[in-house]
């Protein structure tokens, strides 16, 4: 494990702190909410609303790591006119890289094509 590289990519998906989400200012809505807490904002909504049937440790997982490739690609809406095939091109290439590094980077990799899939309850389907 290349422990400079693993803390680059921590410091670099913290920029979703300050990346404000994109679609809020389109409707008139000032000082939107940062990615960051939009994940938050889902991850309590896991917490909160999780039906006994899901589990809520993988759903809370994919919650937290959902937008991460957003440090690198920002928050892509489609009134930006990238195409779906493109946008989850760019998402999943950020995404690997950015967990590339991490010792647990093929289970959060498999979170997170989970939640792009929509393949499991937890993942959204």
């Amino acid at each position: 494990m290349d422990r400079e590289a693993v803390e680059a990519r921590l410091r670099e998906v913290l920029s979703l702190k300050a990346l404000p989400r994109a679609g809020w200012p389109r409707v008139g809505v000032r000082d939107a909410e940062s990615v960051a807490a939009h994940s938050w904002g889902v991850a309590w909504l896991v917490m909160a609303l999780c039906p006994p049937d899901v589990d809520r440790g993988r759903a809370l997982a994919i919650a937290v790591l959902h937008d991460l490739a957003e440090a690198r690609v920002g928050d892509i809406t489609p009134h930006d006119g990238v195409p779906k095939r493109e946008k989850a091109r760019r998402e999943a290439e950020a995404f690997r890289d950015l967990v590339a590094p991490l010792p647990n980077a093929a289970e959060l990799w498999d979170l997170w094509r989970e939640y792009e899939d929509a393949s499991t309850p937890e993942g959204g389907s």
